[in-house]
């Protein structure tokens, strides 16, 4: 995924987390191997995600504040870049930001 279209992605779900416009998340089952993680934590008008890719067994999470990505962290095996995602939302957490886990989210639009 290029910077560009991370940085759509990104917009995208700003718009989502500030309730902009009459959309909605709701939850829907997927493939148990196909279940990453991403986090979108907020603070007043701050946002920052917090997701994992996998490319096989081999993965790495990332790290986006201000738009920026940062890779945090790569490995061979899954279970360690989700710890190192979850070390990160605690942190967040603990300076008082508000994490949700969003990667069972799926956008419908509500015009009614």
């Amino acid at each position: 995924m290029s910077l560009r279209s991370t940085n759509v992605v990104f917009g995208f779900f700003i718009l989502i987390a500030f309730g902009i416009g009459a959309i909605s998340l709701q939850a829907i089952s997927m493939p148990e191997e196909s279940k990453l993680t991403y986090i979108l934590c907020k603070q007043s008008s701050y946002v920052r995600t917090i997701r994992i890719q996998l490319n096989g067994q081999a993965c790495k999470t990332l790290y986006t504040k201000e738009g920026v990505d940062q890779i945090v962290g790569k490995s061979r095996t899954p279970d360690v870049c989700i710890e190192i995602a979850s070390k990160i939302k605690t942190n967040l957490e603990a300076a008082k930001w508000k994490c949700k886990d969003i990667n069972q989210a799926q956008v419908s639009s509500s015009l009614q």
